[in-house]
């Protein structure tokens, strides 16, 4: 559902307002959803994504925080890409 949302304001966006920047938000309470999520955003042309930490740990540390963030941007972010962390 939020696959095809993205999907259709990004499409409005660049048919109808293509000098608008668009930043989405990104983040689930699943790492592979995030990827997933992050990874059509930029493919559909979105300027920045806003992830949310893993809100679902009650007690991560810093390393974990980072492990998680290292993976989304590893495997969703172009080099060019823009991430805003949101905690």
């Amino acid at each position: 559902q939020r696959l095809g949302f993205m999907y259709d304001i990004l499409r409005y966006r660049q048919d109808k307002q293509p000098d608008m920047k668009m930043m989405i938000g990104t983040g689930c309470p699943n790492l592979e959803e995030t990827i997933t999520l992050t990874r059509a955003a930029f493919d559909w042309g979105a300027d920045a994504v806003l992830t949310l930490p893993p809100f679902y740990f009650k007690s991560l540390n810093d390393q974990g925080l980072y492990q998680y963030y290292a993976e989304v941007i590893r495997h969703a972010v172009p080099s060019n890409g823009r991430v805003y962390l949101y905690h």
